[in-house]
């Protein structure tokens, strides 16, 4: 058996943590007026049944004196388990205890006996070694550093412990979980440091917490972790567990049985922005979720298109207040877009509707016609199994309107374009498959639709697909090959003309194909006669998504994002200026619908989604963000 030295022992009472046995004593003398318990033999035990014989000093047990038995500690001795007591002589006890294979170890406990009114307690007599199925269980992070902290995340670093215990013979240890929680305040008096009653991961009533499947390095060896999803001006606690390789089942480091195991820290304020942000409609708050669609009306007004529990419904800023109107279509939160028809200056829709059946969907087209007893005009679009939600834009050339969409053909995912010419709808597939249902759509200077969209050339990696129509074909164009291992997994794209150069421009999210985005990269190309140039904007461990793209009319890249829980804004001047960043909120949770008003303004319709403590669900109201100039 292998042992590394107790980092520390257990002096503080808590509740008794494991069940008493009681018992009967006749043969003590009739007065007693103290108990001391001053030894356990033995003072040391491995996994198994431990036979405990309890020493009592002091004056003894009164005649048929009920005679309670308990094991307490700092840290929770989960998997011990009094079998049984039973009286030895008028000096000892003989206990029975169980300690099962998932017993806290390294720990010393406290032994407690009680009889009526008198209660004798012998401190860390009691010591569970470190032995599970033959193995030594990782060691605990002990050296916890803040190193960095902004308003929505913080950097971490520790010095890595090993597989077993602290021995660097022993390699590294195989996973880390981090933990954080919120610190107490008025509003969560309930919050603070880790104790052994509170619940670790989701559970957390004050909690937010990580996960990371990232291989701890060798042991000795300094590890930086970057946390997000926090809030600004918030106090936190955070703490890490590590797991080893034992078989048939893992083993974890000790759970925080002080504040050496953990440490508190405190999030930024949240900077000054240009973006002025409101919550548009306290109603919709639950429901069906759903990302909010942005567009301004004839009159250059914002208007939202979102659903509140299944009923769509528009909020229009009539320059005082948010004005709204219920929607007559049959909408669903998560499959609807939404835009004003150039031509007639009424609202459009497009839907997906579910039928009931998983292959069976119905793609439909709605167009507000102002009539009073049916203003929605419902038009079919298509039927069969969409992957997702259609984008709707109008051709600013003709003003047909024009969905993108995805669909099933089989096994193969394809995009199909579809066209209002007249009031006829026709559909075109897209000459290359497409992935994932992730995809851009937008116009040439003729007129002619573009799409992007996640390719797969193979399983390994995915690239941004591009095609333009020319004539009645769909040449595959790849804008972005991506960055390479390990980033080979698309997350997002979006894509938009540039009304200057004439010609396409592209962003993507490329993360690793864990699917959890922990580490990615934001990407931006430029189209010029059917070749692609791209460039890094950023790169992070928390990962970046819910992208969108629009151009002002004087060629001004408009880009906005979300980095964490931060809606982030990036705008590159034209002729080759650099790219400027800005904040425009903390807190979302959705796709971003960016969208360039009529006075050359960027905003922002998303929801809400995260708080000082945990994720929300249901998400916080529908948010509108919009720029204001700057002097």
């Amino acid at each position: 058996m292998r042992s590394v030295p107790s980092t520390r022992g257990t002096n503080a009472s808590l509740v008794g943590l494991l069940l008493l046995a009681g018992l009967l004593v006749s043969t003590l003398p009739a007065q007693a007026q103290a108990i001391k318990v001053t030894s356990a033999v033995p003072d040391t035990t491995e996994q198994g049944t431990v036979d405990l014989v309890v020493a009592i000093g002091g004056d003894n047990f009164g005649k048929n004196s009920k005679v309670s038995f308990f094991v307490t500690g700092t840290t929770n001795p989960g998997g011990l388990t009094v079998k049984s007591v039973k009286f030895k002589d008028s000096k000892n006890l003989d206990a029975t205890i169980d300690v099962a294979l998932d017993a806290q170890t390294q720990l010393k406990f406290d032994i407690q006996v009680q009889s009526g009114s008198r209660t004798g307690k012998g401190t860390e007599l009691f010591k569970v070694l470190v032995k599970q199925n033959g193995e030594i269980p990782p060691g605990s992070v002990l050296d916890l550093q803040a190193t960095a902290v902004t308003f929505n995340t913080a950097t971490f670093s520790w010095t890595a412990p090993a597989d077993d215990g602290y021995d660097p013979t022993s390699g590294p240890a195989v996973q880390y979980t981090f933990y954080v929680r919120k610190g107490y305040d008025a509003a969560t008096p309930d919050c603070g440091p880790f104790t052994v009653d509170v619940p670790l991961g989701p559970g957390d009533p004050c909690g937010l917490y990580y996960y990371t499947t990232v291989a701890p390095s060798e042991p000795g060896m300094t590890e930086t972790f970057v946390h997000g999803y926090l809030a600004p001006g918030t106090q936190y606690w955070a703490m890490v567990r590590t797991r080893d390789d034992a078989t048939p089942t893992a083993q974890w480091s000790v759970l925080a049985d002080d504040l050496a195991h953990q440490i508190p820290f405190t999030t930024a304020e949240f900077p000054e922005t240009n973006w002025v942000v409101e919550s548009v409609d306290p109603a919709s708050t639950g429901g069906e979720a759903g990302d909010p669609q942005l567009d301004f009306d004839p009159a250059g007004h914002p208007v939202l298109l979102y659903v509140i529990d299944g009923a769509g419904r528009l909020a229009t800023w009539d320059g005082s207040g948010w004005a709204f109107e219920p929607v007559g279509a049959a909408l669903s939160g998560a499959s609807c877009d939404f835009g004003f028809d150039p031509a007639s200056g009424q609202a459009s829709i497009a839907a997906t509707i579910f039928n009931g059946n998983r292959f069976k969907y119905s793609l439909v087209f709605y167009r507000r016609t102002g009539a009073t007893a049916d203003p929605w005009a419902a038009e079919p679009v298509a039927t069969g199994r969409f992957e997702g939600t259609g984008i709707l834009r109008f051709n600013p050339s003709n003003s047909r309107a024009t969905i993108a969409y995805p669909f099933m053909r089989g096994a193969n995912q394809v995009i199909q374009v579809a066209e209002r010419i007249g009031t006829t709808w026709t559909s075109e597939e897209v000459a290359a498959t497409a992935f994932r249902r992730l995809f851009g759509l937008a116009f040439d200077a003729g007129g002619n639709p573009a799409v992007t969209f996640s390719h797969a050339p193979d399983s390994s990696h995915q690239e941004l697909g591009f095609a333009v129509r020319q004539g009645a074909s769909w040449p595959l164009e790849i804008a972005d090959p991506g960055p390479g291992a390990p980033l080979t997994w698309m997350t997002h794209n979006a894509l938009a003309l540039d009304p200057v150069r004439g010609d396409f421009a592209a962003a993507a999210v490329f993360s690793e194909p864990v699917g959890s985005s922990e580490h990615a990269q934001l990407r931006y190309c430029e189209r010029a006669a059917g070749s692609w140039t791209c460039t890094t904007l950023a790169e992070t461990h928390q990962g970046f998504g819910n992208l969108s793209l629009a151009f002002s009319a004087d060629g001004t890249a408009h880009l906005t994002y979300q980095d964490s829980t931060t809606a982030r804004f990036d705008a590159l001047r034209p002729s080759g200026g650099a790219w400027t960043n800005e904040v425009v909120d903390w807190n979302i949770g959705s796709k971003a619908d960016l969208v360039i008003g009529p006075d050359g303004q960027p905003g922002i319709a998303y929801r809400g989604r995260f708080n000082a403590v945990t994720y929300l669900s249901p998400p916080d109201p529908v948010r509108f963000a919009r720029r204001t100039p700057t002097p």
